[in-house]
């Protein structure tokens, strides 16, 4: 079993999760510069703090663009208001 997360695959998972075609874009978005994700890039290391932040702005799950699985959204609990009689 892998337990390494395949960079490739989650960095196209994240640009589809926040709507991004490119790399250059998808590290503006992030909040990092181009040549930092560059090097993430070369060096096949995710950028995990810049994406869970990410992630929890914008409403996205971490776990599936690192790894495929589960929904791409978060889930909203809507709060229920119940009405004492």
């Amino acid at each position: 079993m892998k337990n390494e997360i395949e960079f490739s695959g989650a960095i196209d998972r994240a640009k589809k999760a926040f709507k991004i075609n490119d790399d250059n874009r998808l590290a503006e978005f992030i909040g990092m510069k181009q040549n930092a994700f560059y090097n993430c890039k070369k060096a096949q290391s995710l950028p995990y703090d810049e994406l869970l932040k990410t992630a929890n702005t914008e409403n996205v799950s971490f776990d599936w663009p690192l790894t495929g699985e589960g929904q791409c959204t978060k889930i909203k609990l809507q709060s229920q208001k119940l009405a004492i009689k």
